[in-house]
């Protein structure tokens, strides 16, 4: 019965995943096949094949991840749990399509808070990527296959926007802006190519202090 629960949930997650597309500084393939070695993999009676593969922490025996495989890849949505005292709460959920990863990716906070977003298409950031912490964004980036196309953003500590750059197909093309922590600008550059073709450093307008 446990079985036919964790599929559901699979099956559930995958629809909910398998919508997305990609997105990280270093895109990496993922491969095609994977070594289950230290997985525990039992059949799914009425999957066509598909098997479910777990694998446990030597000294705990929790879960510290599962999914579906199909001919020796991974299928569907994978789970990965935190270890330690925050042991049983999902770390990350992928979705994979023929041992690639596929659709949208989350990093979890051990509170439940997104700690990352990935889309992948076909094993590659393709999409949007983006960090957070304690539901602030950091990071936020567009790509196409694996390259930089689109808005690049950094944001301080406090949310606020700290940069803005526009790339197309992995070079900067367009504005590149940055701000103070008062979201002044404080410098602005103009990229054709990759090459600076304008710009350089702005000097904000005085703060008027509030009455």
């Amino acid at each position: 019965m446990k079985n036919y629960i964790i599929f559901g949930l699979m099956g559930m997650l995958a629809l909910l995943f398998n919508c997305g597309g990609g997105a990280n500084s270093a895109p990496t393939p993922t491969a095609g096949t994977g070594d289950f070695s230290g997985f525990n993999i039992t059949p799914f009676s009425n999957a066509n094949g598909l098997e479910l593969a777990k694998a446990y922490n030597d000294k705990t025996g929790s879960i510290t991840s599962e999914g579906p495989i199909a001919g020796g890849m991974r299928e569907g949505t994978w789970i990965t749990y935190h270890t330690g005292r925050d042991t049983g709460k999902i770390k990350t959920i992928t979705n994979y399509y023929k041992g690639q990863k596929t659709g949208i990716e989350l990093e979890l906070a051990t509170n439940g808070s997104v700690n990352k977003r990935v889309d992948f298409d076909g094993g590659v950031i393709n999409g949007i990527y983006a960090e957070y912490k304690y539901n602030r964004p950091l990071k936020y980036a567009e790509y196409t296959q694996g390259k930089l196309d689109g808005v690049y953003k950094t944001f301080y500590s406090n949310g606020k926007l700290q940069q803005m750059t526009e790339y197309k197909d992995d070079k900067k093309e367009g504005k590149s802006v940055f701000y103070n922590e008062e979201e002044q600008i404080i410098m602005e550059y103009v990229y054709k190519n990759g090459d600076q073709v304008s710009g350089g450093k702005v000097t904000p307008s005085p703060t008027t202090a509030p009455k």
